[in-house]
């Protein structure tokens, strides 16, 4: 006994066994399509042709959208990719101003310049040991050579002479 549809078939149907099944019928002579409100018959094979180009033509169109997801995936990491680097640049470079921004005074230290005194106190205590320039009338002195300090106490390895001039610039940070 044949089937007849009284509706249109949607060329979404993708079932592979019923389009085979239904093939068969159609080849045995089992299967008669009637379109919606006609009595015709319509060329089942054209129809069946017309299916499985329809779901060939999803199939192709749903694996091209999935390569496009990918490669949008793809570039979305890229992009994260980017933006934690940039983030990494920023912070980086926030850091760097931050070190960078630093307070540097000038001054003569507080103490008895009498050949005897070797101990000489600057007002404000260094960033660090190195961020320290001392200068003996006007000559560079060298940490360890010439002085040593600890937080803002400066001693002198040999004190200064009476006349002699003690003169400072250090880096306090902010």
């Amino acid at each position: 006994m044949p089937i007849a549809f009284k509706s249109k078939l949607s060329s979404t149907i993708a079932n592979a066994t019923w389009l085979d099944k239904t093939i068969d019928d159609a080849t045995v002579g089992k299967l008669d399509l009637l379109e919606a409100g006609s009595a015709d018959i319509i060329d089942i094979q054209a129809f069946i042709n017309q299916m499985r180009t329809d779901i060939n033509l999803n199939d192709a169109e749903i694996a091209d959208h999935e390569i496009r997801i990918g490669d949008n995936e793809t570039q979305l990491v890229d992009h994260e990719t980017r933006i934690g680097d940039n983030e990494t640049n920023i912070a980086t470079n926030v850091q760097g101003i931050i070190d960078a921004r630093s307070i540097w005074e000038q001054e003569i230290p507080t103490g008895v310049v009498d050949a005897v005194n070797d101990e000489f106190v600057l007002s404000e205590t260094p960033q660090s040991d190195k961020a320290v320039m001392l200068y003996l009338n006007g000559l560079i002195q060298f940490q360890t050579v010439h002085y040593t300090i600890l937080a803002s106490t400066i001693t002198m390895i040999t004190p200064p002479a009476i006349g002699q001039d003690l003169y400072a610039v250090y880096d306090r940070g902010l």
